[in-house]
């Protein structure tokens, strides 16, 4: 039997998102905690981690810390963690940029291991073959047409955004479908990139892993109900055949209405509504984009009052200087 832990997105930081009003950090790290206990109690060959584990790019905005905090947590794992780089984890859309990043510090010291192209056997004979796709700016079902060897099972695990139908993300870029990919050679999917958790799905027999974020970051409704998941994989040969099985595995966490500042929230949103209003109603107004135009439209919105219009007027005046 080879078996593993899949998270992903787990997007740790030194500094809370807005909203949170914990120990962001901690949190984070008492959740990484948790997975190297599950690690420990089912006796994974590995844990999967399929990008964002860092949330800001700028390797100066990680501190030593924090990349202290995080090689401590993995070391006392039982199993290698192996890492398929994310967005999040390098600058300029270029995983060559990940060596130096806090990423690239886990993997010259091998806390982290990358998640390239690896081999699994067991004393049976079973092998499984994980690779992992990094982000890009454009996946199609091509880079999931791997060449199979001589593995019983292969698992791909790419971080892009993907769903049962596809379509495009908000106009910016492409969900691939489940039904496309599943005519693909691998044998079980998972997916990152996407925070909601859309299960463990079934086509033509291949299962995709598609779990969402490790964290609750952002606060947002699925944020407040979600209870995030980590995966499950275990294979192994009954009567010949190699045979997968997946689970989703809650992790313990706080309710929503110890971790977030809901109030601040509400007001937040208030203040984001009326700007959104303010500049729905003045592209309205502004015909043109000359500076002169868009002043006027400015000062003509009555339905605001004096100190928005003043305001705008001035972030105008900045703009152009």
């Amino acid at each position: 039997m080879i078996s593993f832990l899949v998270r992903t997105d787990v997007h740790i930081n030194d500094k809370p998102p807005e909203s949170r009003r914990d120990d962001y950090m901690e949190s984070v790290l008492e959740k990484l905690e948790q997975i190297g206990d599950l690690a420990r109690e089912r006796k994974v060959n590995a844990v999967l981690d399929n990008g964002d584990f860092f949330h800001n790019k700028a390797a100066s905005r990680n501190s030593h810390l924090l990349v202290r905090r995080v090689a401590e947590v993995h070391a006392a794992y039982p199993c290698p963690t192996y890492e398929n780089p994310g967005n999040h984890d390098f600058p300029y859309a270029n995983v060559d940029y990940v060596e130096k990043q806090p990423l690239g510090v886990l993997f010259s010291t091998g806390v982290f291991k990358r998640m390239d192209d690896i081999r699994f056997e067991d004393d049976e004979g079973l092998v499984v073959r994980v690779v992992g796709l990094p982000y890009k700016t454009e996946f199609d079902e091509f880079d999931f047409d791997i060449e199979r060897g001589d593995e019983d099972v292969l698992i791909v695990a790419a971080h892009t955004f993907a769903s049962p139908k596809g379509g495009d993300f908000f106009g910016r870029e492409r969900a691939l479908a489940y039904t496309d990919l599943a005519e693909c050679t691998p044998d079980l999917f998972i997916f990152g990139h996407w925070h909601i958790d859309q299960g463990i799905q079934e086509v033509l027999g291949k299962p995709f892993m598609n779990l969402g974020s490790l964290t609750r970051g952002a606060l947002t409704h699925d944020n407040l109900e979600r209870i995030p998941r980590i995966g499950y994989i275990k294979v192994e040969k009954i009567d010949g055949k190699a045979v997968i099985t997946t689970e989703p595995i809650p992790i313990k966490v706080k309710p929503a209405s110890e971790v977030f500042d809901l109030e601040n929230h509400e007001r937040i949103k208030a203040e984001r509504k009326d700007i959104d209003h303010f500049i729905e109603t003045l592209q309205r107004s502004a015909t043109v984009n000359e500076e002169d135009d868009m002043t006027k439209a400015i000062q003509g919105l009555e339905d605001f009052d004096h100190d928005v219009r003043s305001r705008a007027l001035k972030y105008l005046e900045e703009a152009v200087g």
